[in-house]
């Protein structure tokens, strides 16, 4: 029994790796398998339709590598990170908080995905991205709101906050896509079982798994709903949202509650 479980989940993997976008066929397995569930496949879409194509690029964060594997399909990828990862060659390891070991304006975009609710200094980390980002780049930041479940966050953040926090910095915002609806799904065994039990049917009649079109299909969907901002998870702590947003004026709060105080204690 637990021989033929383990042949189906073998084929599957098998036929999930046969749908991975084109040029992805090698990628290790860790990689892979962000590529057949939606909240990984959906993340590394979104994040490409925002970054522009054809430049040198900084995924901080990189983790076990989806984004920067994804990514380095049509742009020159640096991969950074606070460890080294066993699925990126060539990681340059710092913290980002601290330092970024890159001249001015060396990248043409930067990308902070699920990455700056982690940082303790967050203004300092986002203000090293301002630095080596070229004057016409672009920074990308993949952001939750109001999720404060893991442990491992130390920051949470509202849409008015996290925008703040771009201003301070120096950026501005130029879009925004909330995450969809059906992305988060993953979270639950349910949905997991579904997900998978209905693709190894199609295996099972038809040879093909047909994990690609159906992600595609699934993440049109959420796209759909987070350009419009009509994601009804916004009533829920799975809330987040794909920030775009270029170089400006840096936005001095300091200088802005010292006025504020100032005038209220003179009335």
């Amino acid at each position: 029994m637990h021989d033929a479980v383990r042949d189906l989940r073998d084929r599957l993997r098998a036929a999930a790796r046969r749908n991975l976008p084109a040029g992805l066929e090698d990628v290790p397995e860790p990689v892979a398998r962000h590529f057949a569930n939606l909240s990984g496949y959906e993340i590394a879409v979104f994040l490409r339709r925002l970054v522009p194509r054809a430049t040198r690029i900084l995924v901080v964060g990189v983790g076990t590598g989806r984004d920067w594997w994804y990514l380095g399909l049509e742009n020159d990828a640096v991969a950074l990170d606070v460890a080294p990862q066993s699925t990126v060659p060539d990681v340059v390891l710092a913290d980002f908080s601290q330092e970024i070991p890159f001249p001015d304006g060396h990248f043409g975009a930067v990308v902070i995905s699920d990455v700056l609710e982690h940082v303790f200094d967050d203004l300092a980390a986002l203000r090293n991205c301002r630095r080596v980002l070229a004057d016409d780049g672009v920074l990308i930041l993949n952001v939750p709101y109001g999720d404060d479940i893991g442990d491992h966050h130390v920051r949470v953040y509202t849409r008015a906050t996290a925008r703040r926090l771009l201003e301070a910095a120096g950026f501005y915002v130029v879009q925004e896509v909330e995450r969809g609806p059906l992305a988060h799904l993953d979270r639950y065994g349910a949905w997991r079982a579904t997900f998978h039990g209905y693709h190894l049917l199609r295996l099972l009649f038809t040879g093909d798994a047909g994990y690609d079109r159906t992600l595609r299909r699934l993440s049109a969907i959420d796209w759909f709903f987070g350009t419009r901002r009509a994601a009804p998870t916004r009533l829920s702590k799975r809330h987040g949202a794909y920030l775009k947003a270029v170089k400006g004026p840096e936005r001095d709060f300091v200088h802005l509650n010292r006025r504020l105080y100032t005038e209220q204690a003179s009335r």
